[in-house]
């Protein structure tokens, strides 16, 4: 065991694999924790980091500003479907030709795709 003791604390079902504790402070704090509360050394652990992990995902997380790259991607994106329901909806529609076949299909299928 040497300076540095190491236990292995239970396994993580996920992987496989225990974890190891290789400071003596930390060490024994969950052997004082699962000592005080009657638990095995794993639940102690799993307790103890369930509790925290339920903590640090009910805090609010501060706002991040967006990018400039992000911004400009937002308002490429609205600024297309903008002109493109403009342009598939305008009226009067010439009459039937080739071209205007093609933009009402190529209109339809880019309105259903949104």
């Amino acid at each position: 065991m040497g300076g540095a003791c190491q236990y292995i604390l239970g396994a993580i079902p996920e992987t496989d694999m225990g974890i190891l504790i290789k400071n003596p402070e930390a060490e024994r704090a969950v052997r004082e924790l699962a000592e005080l509360t009657g638990e095995s050394l794993t639940t102690a652990v799993e307790i103890a980091v369930r509790e925290r992990l339920a903590a640090k995902r009910s805090e609010v997380r501060p706002h991040r500003p967006r990018t400039v790259a992000e911004m400009d991607a937002i308002t490429k994106k609205y600024l297309t479907r903008l002109l493109w329901r403009a342009f598939c909806r305008r009226s009067p529609r010439p009459t039937s030709t080739r071209s205007t076949k093609f933009q009402a299909l190529t209109c339809r299928s880019r309105e259903d795709r949104h």
